[in-house]
């Protein structure tokens, strides 16, 4: 992007994707959202993947060169992960019983940005989902259709736009 005049503020942080074991395989769990200052931002679904296990995430991570990405420690972020686990959820084992990665790309703001190439209408980026871009794909997609297009936009999409990382001289 920068080969165009665009300089965005991305950081590549890595995440610990967790799964715990339920301890009465019978009990179901819900999905869930909680935010709380002092322990972080935690998700938590049941598992499709992974038949009796529940998926629960610490929804931050560690920043990584994404090529070298396997040699980030985790264990920090993990320790309070069982730490939250432990607190909160007594119907779950407090290790997790399957750990995988994944990455997340995130804006100073922690918002998407969707905008289009300055002077180039017809050139739209997506990046900086922060997490939530495979959930927001579907929309996403007929939004940069619409913008590329130049058809009217379903939503407004401005609070989005590039523009609001760069800095008056």
């Amino acid at each position: 992007m920068q080969s165009v005049g665009v300089h965005l503020p991305l950081t590549p942080l890595k995440i610990a994707v967790c799964y715990w074991r339920m301890r009465d395989p019978t009990l179901t769990f819900p999905v869930f959202v909680s935010t709380d200052e002092k322990s972080g931002n935690y998700y938590g679904l049941p598992s499709i993947e992974y038949p009796g296990l529940v998926k629960v995430c610490l929804h931050t991570g560690v920043p990584c060169d994404p090529d070298n990405r396997d040699l980030v420690n985790m264990d920090e972020l993990n320790a309070s992960s069982c730490k939250y686990i432990s607190k909160h959820f007594p119907c779950l084992e407090p290790r997790p019983a399957i750990v995988e990665s994944c990455m997340y790309t995130v804006t100073p703001d922690k918002q998407m940005i969707l905008d289009t190439v300055p002077g180039c209408t017809n050139i739209a980026y997506a990046c900086g989902f922060s997490g939530t871009g495979f959930k927001l794909g579907p929309i996403v997609g007929r939004l940069m259709c619409q913008m590329v297009t130049g058809k009217p936009l379903d939503y407004n999409v401005k609070r989005f736009s590039a523009a609001r990382f760069t800095t008056a001289s």
